[in-house]
This record gives structure tokens, C-alpha cells and sequence, in this order.
């Protein structure tokens, strides 16, 4: 749109020059109503949009020249003629016909405004999508005199919109694939629940049948109470889950009866008395008598059960816990439990509700438990049309309180008759048969002199259970966390140490490495006793730290055996060592000790070869695929897991090699792997790599190989272990292809946010091209022409139109689908790019901008279009962020600077918005999670995970580094290319 027109009258003519301004020619003997009419016609002729003049029958009087330019017509061929008849709507016979349709109705009174395609570029040789619009204008005796047509050019505009659509159409398609994946989940956890519950259910039956059984001695009772204990708890567990997915399908029934609730605290809280007493924790329930409740009992049993079972792991020995339940306002029921623990953090209060959350306990470690807990307790309480909250008690600890409505739903059927006996019955954990508290010891038939093995385990049952186990041949010690276990080995140093690695606290490996750094107990040997089936972790400890790592579930012969093996070696090697330092050694004796020694050896290898005998029935049915390979790379042995994955018999396999069966694109690495296994530089390989199948497929695998070491004339061979994951690499390729769409379609969406900067950025060389072309066509019309400023002006038209065609480049690259494309590139001159979409947006809502982007450093190695995603992104946010927070000098800042180090470069985007609160500075990553009204939360996870596959990183820094009172800073890392300098 041209700027600002100054009218002037006649008399404002210097002297007697006449000025002509298009076809208009003001003269200065004009008077002041023709000077107004030329006025108002140099107006009209240098409008933007379209706009005419008709009579009431759709006659034309006046079209201005914007709308004769863009149909390629003159206004004296058409004026006097019919509207509709003119070259902008000759589209079509229909567009004719609408055309005097809405002419009659405008004359008839009636404001028009509607969308129409016309002929409007091009000469009249392109279509256009114009904001149409007839105004009736009436005389001084309120009749309709002239109709007043306008055209605004919308065509860039619609086509946004449209693709807008398209993409949130996509994008609806996505949330409808995810809604179907999590109703797949839920579907899964209640099978998986249907099914663990039918083995469950056939351990507890024959378990107890034996438990009323007297065959069996004190012992073996307790072994079974243990067994059923267990049982019933993950059976517990199982339930919750099966309970959650119902509640997720909405098919969770609540079956209403009267019950008192006052008589059902209390007898669950009898449930706990012995435990109660064992640690001096007073539990008083307090009421003003029976309470009758309309409700689920079962449902409200779990309630009281779980948060008073909560309290009691809360509270330290020697607390109280109290229970409270009265008859509030409104007629609604409310119950209080409270305890004299460590209480809840603020932070935590709303998110220990959320399923998998668990609280902490005073040393900061998240306590056991499956999570689920809490949040059944919220779920079947708002079911009841209740509430649940956590608040800080009276004595520090925590306050939970069950506010529910006295009486059913009016519309429920409730269960008459007498109060309902209550029947709850849950299985609470109770001690061994030992009972051991940490450090004390179990000694075999009192003797002393036997080998001392200290036990660090927090699961007080598996400690009973591996103390019992070793009590016959050993002096056994406990521990129930790294930090005791330490101290006991320092106070009296064992010959065996058996810990576990999920320990509170202090974890298992750093107890090992706090002990090789210790002098005293550098050579006590270590066996790792540990649920974590991390093979990599496995070698690495065993590599530098330990002797020996056994994973739960153990068999008890192949524990025993490997205990008596590293206590022998440990005793042989101090009395080796005892007897080198002394000249006056008894080497008969020394000789006495060895023959027993190589007795209890012998006795171990017998052990271990029923251990062998074992672990070749594992080869045998191993569900995952076990071979060993020569120094030539052939096969010598696969197990038919192995032989079943790849449609092989053992014997067409043996003696070909692995290579042949490998994957050609696979071939070479391999071949590479297996020399480096061989000649030392690798100790072992995870790999992902694809086998042929004889039908010809690839298959998709991840295999460890590592080195059998020779023996004597025995070379050296090669064993891997492969599994199939054919069906998750097909997965995951579709998880990255549906992320990948779902990251173009919201560059898409970000496109759409900037529609206005971007129609800014084409509006500029467009309107400059139609400015230039006019002054070219009035320097070749004059007499003479003008070549010389004429061709600058095509220049210019030239120059103008190269600019916006890099517009649209840019634009179409940015939205572009196709693979990622690492090049090197300036930062800077990625964020400067991003920059230019956004710039008008930061004025029209008067952000200041402030950048510090450097020229001088290394360029990055990344996709351009990704990283403008990221940097766009992060610039959005932040700009929300402002509008959010409403400073009273908004300010936006970009710098980029290098580590001291010379290390990777860092760009932070800060702003002065509303901020990120703590509770959710990790929970802004997470995908879904978001602080919005709209959106869908996946931004800053595409962000994240952007960068990581450029091997960067994305981070919200904390208040302590942030630099701005108020707002937040996103730091984005990424390395350089050490081979590009600018």
C-alpha cells in the first residue's frame, strides 16, 4: 500500500506550474471542488485493492487503475457495460450469473461480502481469490444511487489456510494413531494381568495346601510362608494394574453397600498391630462412633489399606500414626490418616498421585514400590465422587485426607439389609525365621573360626534368605545398605563381601570402588549378587572391580559353590602370602593346609560341574540365540534357537561361515569386529547387524560377541549371543518416520503462527516490483523516452523479484519432507535466517530484539532445516512466554558463544517472560507434557531430540545461571567441525 497522500487546494500550487500525477492534471485555475474530485481520484487510481463504481443496475461508471492493470482492460471499453459481463468474471458462466445475482440483491439494499475467484494478474490471464464486497450507497432521500465494488487480494492467504488445514487434518490423524497405541497399552497391562494372575493363583493353592500341612518342618514352613508372601504381593501388584486398565477403559463398577467405616479402619489397622508393636509405633484410630457409609467396600478397604500401610513405612520407630474419622458438612464422610515421618515435600504433593510416582525417604532415595499405589487411591476415591489430599501434619509428618459423600448417587442401587461384616484380609510383610538385624552374624554350630562373608542387601527377605543359605558353611554378617556395609568392613575386614547394586543410599558399584580405593581392603574378593541383567555392566565390573557376578534369580548349589571357590582362593592366597614372610614356617603344616585346600576344591569342582551340566540344559532351550565361531570365522556350534532363527539345521550350518550368512551391507564391519575381538583392541561388541534367512530375508538382530581365551593346544574361540529384533527395528523405523512427519507438520504449524511476517517478507518485493514496473512504463512512455532510468528500473524489478522468489525458497525448503541432509554450517547464519521470519511479529508487539551472533567461529555439521526448526521453536516459546508475562520492556535476546575450551558452541535464547516454574523443568521435555491451553506438547521433545541426533544437547538453565531476573534461558550445544574454520 503507498504511504500517506497530502491533499492540497489550488491555491497550494507554487506560482502558476501545472502538476500531473497519473492521468490526473491538477491545474492551479482549478476550482476547490474539482481539485477535491482530482484528489479523490488520484486516491482511487493508486489504492491497493481493487475497487469501482456502479450504478444500481450493475452498470460500471469508474474502475480505478489497479483493477484495469491486474484484467488487462481500459476503462473506456468497458465503461457503460454490465458488471458481470466484464474480463474479471469471465471465469465461468456461473461466476457470470452469481455475479448479477449479488448486484440485484446489493441494489435491493443488502451489504455482499463474500470470497470469489476472478481474473486479476496476469493481464487478465491469471485467476485470483478476492475478499469481495458490493456496499449499496444511497442518496439524501435513503435511496440505493450507486454501488461501491471492492477486491482485496487474499489468494496467498487462502492458500495458508488451506495447507494449514491439510496439515491439521495430518495431524489429527497422528493424535488418533496415539489415542489407538494407548488403548493398545491398556489393553496390553489387562491381558498381561489376565495371564499372570492363572500362574499366581496355582503357586498359592498347592502353598498353602502344604503350609496346613505337618510334614513339613519349622524351616521348610517358613520357606513356604515366604514363597506365598511373595506370591500374594505380586499378586497385589497385578491387581492394581488389571484395576488401572479397567479405570482406563471405563469399565471399573462400584457395587454400593452400607458399611460402617469407623468398624472398617479399625480392623484393618488390626492387621498391623504385631508389626506395630515389633517397632514401637502407637496407631490409634479415633472416632465418635460408628459411621455408616454408602459405598464400594472392597474399593474403600484399599483406600485405608494403602494409606495407612504408606504411613507405617513412614514413620520411624517409636512414631505414632493416627487415624480420624467423623462426619463433616454437607453430610460427607471424612477420613484423616497422619503419621510423625519425614512428611511430603511441597513439590512432591500433587505428583506422589501420578501412577510410577513414589515418595522419598529422608536421604533423598525414592522409596520401593511399584508407584501405583497412590494413584488407585485417587482413582477409586474419585470414583466414589470423593477427594484425596496431602498436606503437612501437626507433628511434621504427613496428613492424608479422604473427604466422600456420606450417601450413594441417587440413581444407584445400594445393597440393604444389615452393615455389611467387614472380611478384608491383606498380606502384610512380616520377618524370616531369623531374626537379623544389620551387622549381626550367623555362626554355624557356634564355631568362630569359619570364613567371614558380609551380605549387603536391602531386601530384608533375600537377606534372611542368603544368610540362611551360607550360615552352614560360614560366619555370615549383614548389611542392609552400602553406607553400613562399608563401616563393617573397615571395623573388621571379611574374607568374602556379597552386595547387591539397587542399594538406598550408597549403591552397590560405588561400595566396590569406595573399597579398591581402600588399602585394607583392596584384595578382599567380591561377588555381585544384583536383578540388573546389564551384560555391558557385567563385563566392566568383572573386568576391573569384582571376582564374580551371579544374577538374581540364583540357583542356591551354583551360589554355594561359587562362594566356597573365591573364599578358598582368598584363604590359599593369604597363607601363601603369610608363609613368604617368615623363615620359620611349618611347611608340613603349609602342606597339610594345601592337601585341604585342593580337597575342597575337588569338592567344588564336582559342584561345578553339575553347574555345567545346568548351563548346557540353558544352551540347549535358551530363547535367544547362542554360537561359537573359530579363528576362520566358522561355525563350530549353535544352539536351535539360533538355528530355528535363521531356518538352518545345525549341520547345514556348521562349518560355513559367519560371513555367508551376514548381510552383504553388514559384511565388512563384522569381518572388522570379530579381527579387533581377536587381537585384543576390543574385549567385547554389542552390535545390531542383519542375518540372511535361507528363505533369503534379511533379519534384523542385536548380537555381544566376545573371546573363549585357548587352553594349552586349544585355540581360542568366539562365542555371540543374538537376539531377534526384526519386529522392533520395523518399529522403530515407523516410530521415526511418524516422528519425523509430526516434526514437519508443526514447522508447518510454526509457518502458520508467522503468517504475517511472512506475508510482510513477499508484500515488500511485490509491492516494489508493481512500483518500479509503473515508473518504467512512465520513463519509455515520455517524450523522449528515458532508457537509461528505465532500465534501472527493470533493475530493480529484476533485483526485486529475486528476493521473493528466495522467500519462497526458503519456505518451501523449510516445510520440505525428504531425509536429513548434514552439511557444515554458520550459526550465525542459521539464526539470522530465522530471525527474518519472525522479525515483523517482534515489532508489531514491540519486543526488543538483541543478538550476539559472531562470524568468526567454526561452522556445525547439521541439517539446515532441522536446526531452523529448533532455533524457530525456541524463539516461539519465548515470545509466548513474553506475551504471557506482559513486562513492561519485553526483551528477546540471541547469543551464540564458544566454550573456554574451544569446545562446542552454545546459543541461548533468553526472554523475559513468565518463567519456567521448577516443579516443571524436566517435565517441559517429556513428549505431550505442556504449560499451555493449546498445543500439544511435543515441541521441546522434537527439539531434544533433534539436537541429540546431532550429538548436541538441550537444556533449560537453572535460576542460578540465568542471567535475567524473570523469563527463562535455553541453551542449545552443538559440536563443531573440526574441519571448517569461517
Amino acid at each position: 500500500m503507498p504511504g500517506a497522500w497530502n491533499v492540497m487546494s489550488a491555491t497550494d500550487l507554487p506560482g502558476d506550474s501545472v502538476r500531473s500525477v497519473g492521468n490526473v492534471i491538477l491545474n492551479p485555475d482549478d476550482s476547490p471542488q474539482t481539485h477535491s474530485e482530482k484528489m479523490a481520484r488520484i486516491i482511487l487510481d493508486r489504492m491497493y485493492h481493487f475497487a469501482g463504481l456502479l450504478d444500481r443496475d450493475g452498470t460500471i461508471l469508474e474502475i480505478n487503475l489497479p483493477a484495469l492493470e491486474g484484467a488487462g482492460v481500459r476503462i473506456e471499453d468497458i465503461r457503460g457495460t454490465p458488471f458481470w459481463e466484464a474480463r474479471w468474471l469471465a471465469v465461468s458462466e456461473e461466476s457470470k450469473e452469481l455475479q448479477h445475482q449479488l448486484v440485484q440483491r446489493a441494489a435491493a439494499g443488502e451489504f455482499i461480502r463474500c470470497d470469489l475467484e476472478v481474473y486479476g494478474e496476469g493481464s487478465g490471464e491469471q485467476t485470483i481469490v478476492v475478499d469481495y464486497s458490493l456496499t449499496p450507497l444511497r442518496d439524501n432521500h435513503g435511496e440505493v444511487a450507486f454501488l461501491l465494488a471492492e477486491g482485496r487480494n487474499i489468494t496467498s492467504k487462502k492458500k495458508y489456510e488451506q495447507e494449514i488445514a491439510r496439515k491439521n487434518a495430518e495431524l489429527e490423524k497422528l493424535v488418533e494413531q496415539i489415542r489407538m497405541l494407548d488403548e493398545q497399552k491398556n489393553r496390553f497391562f489387562s491381558n498381561l494381568s489376565h495371564e499372570l494372575r492363572t500362574p499366581l493363583s496355582l503357586i498359592l493353592g498347592p502353598v498353602d495346601e502344604m503350609l496346613v500341612s505337618s510334614e513339613f518342618s519349622e524351616h521348610q514352613h517358613t520357606n513356604l510362608a515366604s514363597i506365598r508372601r511373595n506370591a500374594v504381593t505380586l499378586l497385589r501388584h497385578v491387581n492394581e494394574l488389571l484395576d488401572l486398565a479397567k479405570i482406563d477403559a471405563g469399565k471399573l463398577q462400584l457395587a454400593y453397600e452400607l458399611i460402617d467405616i469407623t468398624g472398617l479402619v479399625k480392623e484393618i489397622t488390626a492387621h498391623f498391630e504385631a508389626h506395630a508393636k515389633q517397632r514401637r509405633i502407637h496407631c490409634a484410630v479415633l472416632s465418635p462412633g460408628p459411621i455408616l457409609l454408602e459405598a464400594d467396600p472392597e474399593k474403600i478397604s484399599h483406600v485405608v489399606f494403602n494409606l495407612v500401610a504408606n504411613a507405617f513405612n513412614a514413620t520411624p520407630d517409636g512414631g505414632r500414626i493416627s487415624c480420624h474419622v467423623e462426619i463433616g458438612e454437607g453430610n460427607r464422610c471424612l477420613l484423616t490418616v497422619s503419621d510423625t515421618g519425614p512428611g511430603v515435600p511441597p513439590d512432591m504433593r500433587q505428583r506422589i498421585f501420578e501412577r510410577f510416582q513414589q515418595g522419598v525417604e529422608e536421604h533423598g532415595e525414592a522409596r520401593a514400590g511399584s508407584g501405583l499405589g497412590l494413584a488407585i487411591v485417587k482413582e477409586f476415591i474419585e470414583l466414589h465422587g470423593g477427594t484425596v489430599t496431602v498436606g503437612e501434619a501437626p507433628s511434621s509428618g504427613a496428613i492424608f485426607q479422604v473427604e466422600l459423600p456420606a450417601a450413594a448417587p441417587p440413581q444407584v442401587l445400594v445393597r440393604k439389609g444389615s452393615v455389611r461384616e467387614q472380611t478384608f484380609s491383606p498380606e502384610l510383610p512380616s520377618g524370616g525365621d531369623v531374626s537379623l538385624l544389620p551387622g549381626r552374624g550367623l555362626v554355624s554350630d557356634g564355631r568362630t573360626d569359619l570364613p567371614r562373608v558380609l551380605v549387603v542387601e536391602d531386601n530384608e527377605e533375600m537377606l534372611h534368605l542368603i544368610a540362611r543359605t551360607l550360615s552352614n558353611e560360614f560366619s555370615v554378617e549383614c548389611a542392609s545398605n552400602g553406607k553400613q556395609g562399608f563401616a563393617y568392613m573397615l571395623a573388621n575386614p571379611p574374607d568374602l563381601v556379597i552386595t547387591d547394586l539397587m542399594l538406598p543410599g550408597m549403591s552397590g558399584e560405588k561400595l566396590i570402588r569406595r573399597m579398591r580405593e581402600e588399602g585394607a581392603l583392596t584384595q578382599i574378593p567380591v561377588l555381585v549378587l544384583s536383578a540388573r541383567a546389564d551384560e555391558e555392566l557385567r563385563m566392566t565390573l568383572l573386568a576391573t572391580l569384582v571376582q564374580d557376578y551371579v544374577t538374581k534369580p540364583f540357583f542356591i548349589p551354583e551360589l554355594l559353590s561359587r562362594v566356597r571357590n573365591l573364599v578358598m582362593t582368598r584363604r590359599a592366597r593369604l597363607a601363601l602370602q603369610d608363609e613368604l614372610k617368615t623363615h620359620n614356617a611349618d611347611f608340613v603344616q603349609l602342606a597339610r593346609e594345601l592337601i585341604s585346600g585342593r580337597r575342597a576344591i575337588q569338592r567344588s569342582l564336582e559342584a561345578q560341574q553339575k553347574s555345567e551340566l545346568r548351563w548346557r540344559a540353558i544352551h540347549e532351550n535358551s530363547a535367544v540365540g547362542i554360537a561359537v565361531v573359530d579363528l576362520q570365522w566358522r561355525f563350530v556350534n549353535a544352539n536351535p534357537a539360533f538355528c530355528r532363527m535363521l531356518g538352518y539345521t545345525q549341520e547345514e550350518l556348521l562349518g560355513h561361515s559367519v560371513l555367508e550368512h551376514t548381510h552383504p551391507d553388514d559384511r565388512n564391519i563384522t569381518d572388522q569386529r570379530l579381527h579387533h575381538l581377536l587381537d585384543g583392541r576390543l574385549r567385547t561388541y554389542h552390535h545390531q547387524k542383519r542375518f540372511l534367512h535361507k528363505d533369503g530375508h534379511s533379519l534384523w538382530t542385536r548380537s555381544s560377541v566376545s573371546v573363549i581365551p585357548g587352553s594349552g593346544d586349544t585355540p581360542p574361540l568366539m562365542i555371540g549371543v543374538v537376539e531377534d529384533i526384526d519386529a522392533q527395528k520395523r518399529a522403530e523405523h515407523e516410530l521415526e518416520r511418524a516422528r519425523s512427519e509430526l516434526a514437519r507438520v508443526m514447522r508447518v504449524t510454526a509457518m502458520g503462527e508467522l503468517v504475517a511476517s511472512i506475508t510482510h517478507e513477499l508484500n515488500q518485493p511485490l509491492a516494489a516490483m508493481v512500483a518500479n514496473s509503473h515508473a518504467c512504463r512512465r520513463w519509455l512512455n515520455s517524450s523522449p523516452p528515458n532508457l537509461k532510468e528505465g532500465i534501472a528500473s527493470v533493475e530493480a524489478v529484476v533485483r526485486d523479484s529475486q528476493r521473493a522468489a528466495e522467500v519462497v525458497l526458503r519456505l518451501r525448503m523449510f516445510m520440505r519432507r525428504g531425509e536429513t541432509q548434514h552439511e557444515p554450517l554458520n550459526l550465525s547464519g542459521v539464526v539470522e535466517e530465522v530471525l527474518g521470519y519472525v522479525r515483523e511479529s517482534l515489532v508489531m508487539q514491540g519486543i526488543s530484539l538483541e543478538t550476539t551472533l559472531p562470524t568468526d567461529l567454526p561452522m556445525v555439521l547439521a541439517d539446515r532445516v532441522q536446526l531452523q526448526q529448533v532455533v524457530l521453536n525456541l524463539v516461539l516459546n519465548a515470545i509466548e512466554a513474553i506475551q504471557a508475562a506482559s513486562p513492561s520492556v519485553p526483551r528477546l535476546t540471541l547469543r551464540i558463544c564458544r566454550s573456554p575450551d574451544n569446545g562446542p558452541l552454545r546459543l541461548e535464547v533468553e526472554d523475559n517472560g513468565c518463567g519456567v516454574p521448577s516443579s516443571q523443568t524436566e517435565r517441559i521435555f517429556e513428549p505431550f507434557y505442556t504449560t499451555k491451553s493449546h498445543g500439544m506438547g511435543m515441541g521441546l521433545a522434537i527439539c531434544r531430540t533433534i539436537l541429540e541426533a546431532h550429538g548436541g544437547q538441550l537444556n533449560l538453565l537453572p535460576p542460578s545461571d540465568n542471567c535475567s531476573a524473570s523469563g527463562s534461558v535455553f541453551q542449545v550445544i552443538l559440536p563443531t567441525d573440526q574441519g571448517t574454520l569461517l
